[in-house]
């Protein structure tokens, strides 16, 4: 008993020290004006969230405008993510590759204290010869579903496809998504045909906010996993690349995170660089970056080195306004009129004034859910006007927290 006692003792100092080099954020006094209360709820928290929606454990789904009407039920067999809400529907992606179906119970075998070499051969082998009696894969069970934003009895569109699809979006009877293997591709929804299919190199990791296809007048252009913009002319007869942007060429975690098309100016970004094409004219700006957003004919960055960032269309260092927050972990932007607002993963929400950019105010959130170590490690989603966290919400869109 003493000598567990004294374990755990070196465990828990063990445990203290490693956590005492790790640098957390700590707001000045003068910037602390409050502490917080999310002002409301919802029926369940939040298990699933991307750049254009999240899935409540219930079933509920929250889109760019909010809490939808839409249902997702459970099946043992099918695994259910919430893409996009885009022209007149919700599209749902289904995963159920590899799905194991046994037609009989496991044949129970008896333990044996050793086996023999010989013993352990003919083990392999039943084993194998037992999965192949017992079990059926049913591969190539991805599919994306249609379901109309009216919620109507008009029956949902099932399109097969033959790789995970990551982003999707609809303009008229056409569905360009984003698949797991890095390839564009060009869906006519009534006749569920393929119309296009381009594949770039593969991607070993991704940033889990991954961009939707933009389309304009004529073209589409997909965020690619691999760093670039690809542009398809869908005027023509049959689709086809009429140009390649490269964003950034990183091996890992190069997928393109943010696209944003503003008449003629478009705005894109990966984890490592941010792009703007204003009238064709090219500008970039370098950062680890977590997140952007483009408001009010602004750019709003947030930097993984704890920076909150404002600069206008053409990415000037020289206008650009500067929030710097040492160590701290940022995530979620909402703009309002006046306002910027993100959470800090340390348990804050910080607010910036938009007229005097360096002037910055931090709120400590009082009984939201954190983690042992007092973070905010919950599922987060945001919105114009709400930041989501867990199952409480933010609405500001009068401009007060």
């Amino acid at each position: 008993m003493r000598h567990a006692w004294f374990l755990g003792l070196a465990l828990l100092a063990l445990f203290s020290f490693g956590c005492g080099d790790r640098k957390n954020f700590k707001p000045p006094r003068s910037k602390i004006v409050r502490q917080l209360l999310f002002h409301e709820g919802l029926k369940a928290p939040i298990i699933f969230t991307n750049r254009y929606g999240a899935i409540l454990a219930n079933g509920g789904v929250l889109d760019r405008q909010g809490l939808t009407q839409l249902r997702i039920e459970k099946k043992e067999d099918k695994e259910t993510s919430f893409l996009n809400q885009s022209q007149d529907y919700y599209i749902l992606a289904h995963d159920c590759w590899r799905a194991h179906k046994r037609n009989g119970p496991k044949i129970k075998r008896k333990k044996r204290a050793s086996l023999t070499d010989k013993q352990a051969q003919e083990a392999i082998i039943d084993n194998i010869e037992e999965t192949d009696g017992n079990v059926q894969l049913h591969d190539h069970c991805h599919q994306l579903e249609l379901i109309s934003t009216a919620l109507s009895a008009t029956p949902s569109i099932t399109i097969p496809l033959d790789t995970y699809p990551l982003s999707a979006s609809i303009k008229g009877s056409q569905l360009a998504v984003v698949m797991a293997d890095n390839s564009a591709n060009i869906y006519d929804i009534k006749t569920k045909k393929l119309l296009f299919n381009e594949k770039g190199s593969s991607s070993p990791a991704i940033n889990s906010l991954v961009a939707a296809p933009v389309f304009l007048d004529t073209v589409v252009v997909f965020p690619m996993l691999d760093g670039r913009l690809l542009v398809v002319d869908v005027h023509s007869k049959e689709p086809k690349v009429v140009r390649n942007i490269v964003l950034n060429s990183e091996k890992f975690f190069n997928n393109v995170i943010y696209l944003k098309v503003d008449e003629e100016n478009m705005f894109a970004a990966t984890g490592k660089r941010l792009v703007s094409v204003i009238s064709g004219q090219e500008f970039n700006f370098d950062a680890d970056i977590v997140d952007v957003l483009y408001k009010h004919h602004r750019l709003y960055v947030l930097t993984l080195d704890g920076r909150i960032l404002e600069m206008d269309q053409t990415l000037n260092d020289q206008s650009m306004g500067v929030v710097k927050l040492p160590f701290a972990m940022l995530n979620t932007i909402v703009v309002t009129d006046k306002k910027l607002y993100t959470l800090e993963k340390r348990g804050y929400l910080v607010e910036v004034d938009l007229e005097h950019f360096d002037d910055y105010r931090v709120y400590p959130l009082k009984s939201a859910s954190k983690s042992f170590m007092g973070n905010l490690d919950r599922p987060s989603f945001y919105t114009d006007d709400k930041i989501y966290y867990d199952r409480y919400f933010f609405d500001l869109s009068h401009n007060h927290p």
